[in-house]
């Protein structure tokens, strides 16, 4: 490049150092960031002063230091740009909604719904990939939190027309994903199991060699991996979680491990290991503690957060031993109880016994849970049982009515912290 070729050589530079921590190598793409830094000629200065500290902060928020992340892209942020050009702007827009990603793992929404509701219509004409989907899932999910289920729906139907119109399929991936996780949660499977079949239809982008921020936690593996606990296969979410944990952890993607540890402590627990459960919660908690990340753990709903209660339960009087912030724990919980507001009487409740709010069990429905929490299918059940698998769907209704549990997992979250079964 010529010496007076500075905005183009902030491009390309720019570019490199995207494609270096898409492919987990950090410390060269510092080096090609900071070599950019050196030719300060006026304003394209300033935009890849803004470009240079975001992509760091991404660096810093895959390796799980959002402390770190949300201070760079503060700063990157803050710096003022003299010139509106689509190609400046289109920089901006990036640097907001990346920053969005971060302030999103807070939690703090209100701060996201503002950057996005600027960022996302520029977004759709002169963004790339990661900001297009990262700017339409987070705006989705911070809608859905707040109700807005329609506006939850044309986000993601958006995100998968625009992926359709410039043949992008990470982005038709991505809103079908969104869908899956959504259900799964939901205990909806049977729309999950569909809305994955999709996904995969469009899910050729993962691979162990390249990683994308938008998807650093949303992989199509891992989210199979969440309906199949949800679908009581524990074993086989167990064997793709380990394998997926170790790769992550190689490529020091420490976000993503901290996902998938939740995610497999789930598996565990759902296969009756809870202390190898609480083992795997008391590593996630001592990264997501002292660097503040929340959404990790909200957003994988009342099965996870009744883990973590049990977890805090255990260990209330050593969570400093353990390396854990006990305020953090508290406040995590407080945030779980604003969304499951069964949490609150399960704490009132004394160990061992079930919460007063929840209508008794009969026997035969007792039978059932403690089948369905050792991952039994229904044909199973009946079949130890010896009645109709009619019968057992019939068991398992009355079951969540009066748990007051919205699917099978949740029925057997809340029979475990309430003493109903072991």
């Amino acid at each position: 490049m010529p010496n007076d070729a500075d905005f183009p050589y902030f491009t390309l530079t720019n570019s490199l150092a995207y494609s270096l921590v898409s492919t987990h190598c950090y410390d060269e793409a510092r080096s090609v960031l900071s070599c950019g830094l050196q030719r300060r000629n006026g304003h394209p200065f300033v935009v890849m002063r803004s470009m240079a500290e975001a992509i760091e902060g991404i660096i810093d928020l895959v390796q799980g230091r959002l402390g770190t992340a949300l201070a760079r892209m503060a700063t990157a942020s803050s710096y003022e740009w003299r010139e509106q050009r689509d190609d400046v702007a289109g920089n901006r827009t990036s640097i907001d909604i990346s920053r969005s990603l971060a302030l999103y793992e807070a939690n703090e929404l209100e701060e996201v719904s503002r950057l996005l509701a600027d960022s996302l219509p520029l977004a759709k004409s002169v963004s790339p990939p990661d900001s297009l989907i990262a700017a339409h899932v987070l705006y989705a999910r911070v809608a859905l939190i707040r109700g807005d289920r329609e506006q939850w729906l044309r986000l993601l139907a958006e995100l998968e027309h625009l992926g359709r119109s410039i043949t992008l399929d990470r982005a038709v991936c991505s809103s079908w994903l969104e869908r899956a996780r959504v259900a799964t949660l939901e205990g909806r499977l049977e729309a999950a199991e569909q809305a994955l079949r999709a996904a995969y239809q469009h899910a050729q982008w993962e691979s162990p060699e390249v990683s994308f921020h938008a998807n650093d936690i949303d992989l199509p593996s891992l989210t199979r991996a969440r309906l199949d606990i949800a679908s009581a296969r524990y074993k086989l979410a167990e064997g793709v979680l380990r394998d997926a944990l170790d790769h992550a952890s190689a490529c020091q993607r420490y976000w993503r491990a901290l996902k998938i540890r939740l995610l497999l402590a789930l598996a565990l627990d759902g296969m009756g290991e809870r202390m190898a459960a609480f083992a795997e919660l008391t590593k996630a908690l001592q990264l997501a503690s002292h660097e503040g990340f929340i959404r990790v753990f909200i957003d994988e709903g009342f099965p996870l957060m009744s883990l973590v209660f049990g977890w805090a339960e255990q260990h209330r009087n050593d969570m400093t031993t353990l390396g854990v912030v006990p305020a953090f724990v508290d406040g995590l919980l407080a945030l779980a109880d604003q969304s499951n507001p069964g949490l609150v009487l399960r704490k009132e409740a004394p160990a061992g016994k079930p919460s007063p709010s929840c209508e008794a069990l009969t026997p035969r429905e007792l039978d059932v849970l403690r089948l369905l929490s050792a991952g039994h299918s229904n044909k199973i059940i009946a079949e130890k049982l010896f009645v109709s698998e009619l019968t057992i769907k019939s068991h398992l209704r009355k079951i969540s009515a009066k748990l007051g549990a919205r699917n099978r997992t949740q029925a057997v979250a809340i029979g475990r912290a309430t003493g109903l079964i072991p």
